[in-house]
C-alpha cells in the first residue's frame, strides 16, 4: 500500500508540490525545485520554521512547523515568504578545488 500524497502550497508566491505523507516537507520542496530556508536539518536551528496557514502537519506547534522534521497529514498551505523556485541544477554540489 502506498503513502497518501498531499498538495503543499507555498504563499505568497503560489508555488506548489506534491508530498507523500511519509516524506519530510523540506526534502520534497528542494527536490521539487523550491528553496526554503534551512541549515541544520535536525530541527535545532529553527531556520526552517514556517507558519501553517491551512492543513495539518506532524510536529506542528502553535500554528508553525519545522519543515526539516514535519510531514504532511493533509493538503497544506504554508506561509513561506523567503521561498524561491530554483532550477534543479542549482542544487548540485560543485567539487571544491
Amino acid at each position: 500500500m502506498s503513502e497518501a500524497s498531499f498538495t503543499v502550497r507555498l504563499l505568497p508566491h503560489g508555488g506548489a508540490f506534491e508530498c507523500s505523507g511519509g516524506k519530510r516537507l523540506l526534502d520534497v520542496a528542494i527536490a521539487a525545485g523550491y528553496w526554503l530556508p534551512h541549515s541544520c536539518r535536525d530541527g535545532s536551528c529553527r531556520s526552517c520554521h514556517l507558519r501553517v496557514v491551512e492543513g495539518e502537519v506532524s510536529g506542528a506547534e502553535d500554528g508553525h512547523c519545522l519543515t526539516c522534521q514535519s510531514q504532511p497529514l493533509s493538503d497544506l498551505t504554508l506561509d513561506a515568504p523567503a521561498c524561491r523556485p530554483r532550477p534543479a541544477s542549482a542544487w548540485r554540489r560543485r567539487p571544491r578545488g
